[in-house]
């Protein structure tokens, strides 16, 4: 199995960076601009609930289910992806608060299809490209939770009351 792992540090509260995290809402915004069409569809991701999304990547039409399978607010969630594409897709989300910042850890776990043919272009592109998605939706990230933005996406009976999807 794959493994890409970021760090990535934004001065916001632990909480509003787990919730952004979890959102519906900021993935709908984010890198790859996925929407919701089943499943939870707006709001706060919670324990056991799935999305299916759709959205376009690369040129190519992607359907993908995810589904939060470890949920502890606000340090640690993890998901995992099922779609076409790869066998398996697993994103750790790990929160520390220290001091006046918050430190995100993502670990993202994948594995290829195609065998022998999915390393090799894991090898030659693959990675490379999605480690610069996630990196890009990191920096959006810290951007909506270090701004006023975040309250577009977390409205205050959100912010105040995790309220879930």
């Amino acid at each position: 199995m794959n493994k890409i792992e970021f760090n990535t540090y934004i001065k916001a509260p632990i909480q509003q960076c787990f919730d952004l995290a979890r959102s519906i809402d900021f993935h709908k915004i984010s890198v790859i601009k996925e929407e919701s069409v089943s499943g939870c569809t707006s709001g706060l991701f919670g324990p056991n609930q799935h999305a299916l999304l759709k959205s376009e990547l690369w040129g190519l039409k992607l359907s993908s289910e995810i589904k939060i399978i470890k949920f502890s607010p606000p340090s640690f969630m993890s998901y995992e992806v099922s779609d076409s594409y790869f066998l398996t897709i697993e994103h750790d989300y790990y929160f520390y608060d220290i001091s006046e910042e918050t430190v995100m850890i993502n670990h993202f776990y994948y594995r290829t299809r195609w065998g022998l043919i999915g390393e090799l272009l894991n090898f030659l592109f693959l990675k490379k490209i999605l480690s610069n998605t996630i990196t890009k939706r990191n920096d959006l990230l810290r951007e909506y939770a270090e701004t006023e933005k975040s309250k577009d996406i977390l409205p205050i009976q959100q912010r105040e009351l995790s309220i879930v999807c």
